[in-house]
């Protein structure tokens, strides 16, 4: 009998914490469509902010057995940004990459500046996503395939980063190369 009760609560414990992700990114989603909202941009070195959040992440890629590549330019490359919404643009990002790859996948984090545009990689060799949806997979409640419906996704992450990069003035676009199934370019000015 308690078997069964530590189930069901545990059941409705992961069902809370799906529903509270998902008002969260509804919140971020709709504040970030709002004409009105200003995002707050402050001079920042992007490769160290870059450097910063990687390695926030680099426990995650070891646990799932990545092999990571981090190419990251030794010298400053300063940027006026919002930290905080452009640290959920691409996380949002790194963290699709994580949840939806399997152990061992091939990933890459690159950035470059040329000609005064800046311009970050973050590609992987995992599972991609079906050519029909690169088209629309920016739209809210797109998903890369169906097996990500049954992984907690809410399908507002890859919009809610596509938002953000807009509101920088910059582009996401997603492709596909010879190495890399999925490969998500950040591209600023």
């Amino acid at each position: 009998m308690m078997k069964k009760i530590k189930q069901y609560l545990n059941t409705i414990y992961n069902k809370s914490k799906r529903t509270v992700s998902l008002i969260e990114n509804l919140h971020e989603f709709t504040k970030l469509d709002n004409s009105g909202f200003l995002i707050n941009k402050e001079n920042w070195d992007f490769c160290e902010f870059i450097r910063q959040i990687v390695s926030e992440y680099y426990n995650e890629f070891e646990e799932k057995g990545f092999e990571i590549e981090i190419n990251l330019p030794e010298n400053e490359i300063m940027y006026e940004f919002d930290k905080v919404e452009m640290e959920r643009a691409i996380s949002n990002i790194i963290s699709n990459v994580l949840k939806y790859n399997k152990i061992g996948t091939k990933a890459k984090i690159e950035l470059t500046c040329d000609n005064y545009e800046i311009q970050l990689i973050i590609a992987d060799d995992g599972i991609g996503i079906d050519e029909g949806l690169k088209e629309n997979i920016f739209e809210p409640f797109v998903r890369g395939d169906k097996s990500r419906y049954t992984k907690g996704g809410t399908g507002l992450g890859l919009s809610i980063a596509n938002r953000i990069v807009q509101k920088h003035g910059g582009s996401l676009t997603i492709e596909s190369c010879k190495e890399y199934k999925t490969v998500f370019k950040l591209k600023f000015h």
